[in-house]
């Protein structure tokens, strides 16, 4: 349960409770449950504060700092975070559906069975993030930073994914069906057994990456770089490979039925027509 005292603080003024985090820097608010909704928290200090529970739905959080926070099964729906910092926090089994968070630094968070379906992350620092099975099905996530996340089994389906950078993540198993990572970098990443059915990769990086087993059927790789890629037992059916450099790739027991290949750069052994 929240600290009454600490709560009560908070309601009354942002700025008095900035200031007594100043004044008592080694208390750790306790706001466990407690209810913001349609509150505007603009610069309020919460790093490190328990918020598990807590609710936010409609408010504002413009440039808070919620480094460290745990707002583990927070509903944050609707919540605008501009300007704000999660580095470091806690929000496992949140719900951010519909959440403002563009350009926000999310370095190292951990956002583990979150719900995050159509929010903004454009822009938004992702990298190192623990993103293990979460749900950000349409979210827009266009130029965000997501280099050395672990999104294992995460359902990115139909998201807005233009030149995000997604190297050396983890992505196995993951769905990535009707999603668009046009210009995507996606370097040294793991894909194995993905669902990418559909998926626009046209002009992305994907060298080096690995896609063993992973569905590509009906994708568009047109002018794709895959050199080194490992697409062992992949399924490339349909697949539009226009253009695609494909050199130095794996591909023992892919499946190439109906692929366009036209143009397209083939390792050793294996002639595009």
């Amino acid at each position: 349960m929240a600290n009454e005292e600490q709560l009560a603080l908070l309601r009354n003024s942002v700025a008095d409770w900035n200031q007594w985090r100043i004044d008592n820097p080694d208390v750790t608010p306790n706001l466990e449950g407690a209810v913001f909704t349609q509150v505007n928290l603009r610069g309020v200090n919460l790093s490190d504060a328990a918020l598990i529970n807590a609710n936010f739905v409609g408010s504002g959080l413009e440039d808070a700092n919620l480094d460290r926070v745990n707002l583990s099964k927070a509903n944050l729906s609707g919540v605008d975070f501009n300007g704000a910092t999660l580095n470091q926090a806690i929000l496992t089994a949140a719900n951010l559906l519909g959440a403002y968070l563009a350009k926000v630094s999310m370095v190292e968070v951990d956002l583990t069975h979150a719900t995050m379906n159509r929010v903004d992350l454009t822009r938004a620092d992702m990298s190192r993030a623990i993103l293990r099975h979460m749900s950000a099905i349409g979210a827009d996530m266009s130029r965000a930073n997501l280099s050395d996340t672990d999104l294992e089994a995460a359902d990115l389906s139909r998201a807005e994914m233009g030149r995000v950078n997604l190297s050396k993540a983890c992505l196995i198993k993951a769905n990535l069906s009707n999603a668009r990572l046009i210009g995507a970098t996606i370097v040294g990443a793991d894909l194995s057994e993905a669902n990418l059915q559909n998926t626009r990769l046209n002009r992305a990086d994907l060298s080096g990456s690995c896609f063993r087993q992973a569905n590509l059927e009906s994708s568009t790789l047109l002018g794709a770089n895959l050199t080194g890629a490992n697409l062992d037992q992949a399924d490339l059916s349909n697949t539009n490979l226009s253009g695609a450099n494909l050199a130095e790739a794996k591909m023992d027991g892919a499946i190439l039925d109906a692929a366009t290949l036209n143009n397209a750069t083939m390792p050793d052994g294996l002639l595009s027509h």
